[in-house]
C-alpha cells in the first residue's frame, strides 16, 4: 500500500484509520455500534412503510386494538 501511495484510499473504502489503531480502540466494537445504528435505521424505515395506509389497512374492530407503550394502536394487516 505504501509503494502504491494507496493508505488513504484504503482508509475512505474500508472506513477504518489507522489512527484509530494507535489508540487502543476496538475496531470490532465500533463497527458493530454502525451496523446497530444501521438496524434500527432499517427497521424504522420498514415499520413506516408497512404502517402506511396505500401498504396496509387497518382493522375496523374496537377489540383489534392492541396496548404499547404509547398506548392503543389499531392493527394492520
Amino acid at each position: 500500500m505504501k509503494k502504491y501511495r494507496l493508505k488513504s484510499t484504503l482508509e475512505k473504502a474500508t472506513t477504518l484509520n489507522r489512527r484509530k489503531f494507535l489508540h487502543g480502540k476496538s475496531v470490532v466494537s465500533e463497527k458493530k455500534k454502525r451496523l446497530a445504528k444501521v438496524r434500527e435505521q432499517m427497521n424504522a424505515e420498514i415499520v413506516n412503510f408497512l404502517e402506511r395506509d396505500d401498504n396496509s389497512r387497518m382493522l375496523p374492530g374496537k377489540n383489534d386494538a392492541v396496548k404499547s407503550g404509547a398506548g392503543k394502536v389499531q392493527k394492520r394487516i
